[in-house]
């Protein structure tokens, strides 16, 4: 079965040789999983996915989701429009990877959790959606807990991010500011 995420987020990940747990990435309402099987590139799901949030999926053969995509053009037009978005968000995540200091592949990748998964509150501030412990954001980002509480309070001094209960805050101008990425300011994923 194919499954449409109607609401809520669905976390995708896998799990190492040493038996831990890696986050791949979060999927929200309007995507498809398992993606690769769904569209022809694996035989199987190449990774798990366990409900993040409460959820609601539709479950569909593959082969009538492939009939209703391509059914109108423009429910073709929105999955391309969603696909487009995720390679974005994708390639946005391995730029996070390839940085060398831990401080800038947080800083990073909290710019790319809060333009996929942000909720704008007011001029360069966004609340992730997410609830992430410092061990979730270990694992999306490849570093240890403790790295990432290290780094984490340097950005809360700095006031470019404040959290609590695993809900965080996110000052992306200030974010921008620090990485010199204008280029960033305005993309919308």
């Amino acid at each position: 079965m194919a499954y449409m995420i109607k609401e809520g987020i669905i976390k995708t990940y896998n799990i190492n040789s040493a038996g831990e747990s890696k986050i791949i990435t979060f999927n929200v309402a309007g995507e498809f999983i398992p993606t690769a099987w769904i569209f022809g590139k694996s035989p199987v799901a190449l990774f798990y996915y366990d409900a993040l949030t409460d959820c609601e999926l539709y479950a569909v053969p593959k082969e009538d989701l492939w009939k209703f995509i391509h059914s109108d053009e423009k429910i073709l037009e929105q999955a391309l429009t969603v696909y487009s978005s995720l390679y974005i968000s994708a390639t946005m995540h391995i730029h996070a990877l390839e940085q060398s200091k831990a401080g800038e592949k947080l800083l990073y990748t909290l710019q790319h959790l809060a333009m996929r998964f942000g909720t704008p509150k007011k001029d360069g501030v966004v609340e992730l959606t997410l609830k992430l412990t410092h061990q979730d954001l270990a694992s999306i980002i490849g570093l240890t807990r403790e790295t990432i509480a290290v780094e984490l309070n340097k950005l809360k001094k700095q006031k470019v991010v404040s959290y609590r209960q695993q809900k965080y805050i996110v000052h992306v101008d200030k974010i921008l500011q620090q990485l010199g990425e204008d280029e960033f300011r305005n993309l919308t994923i």
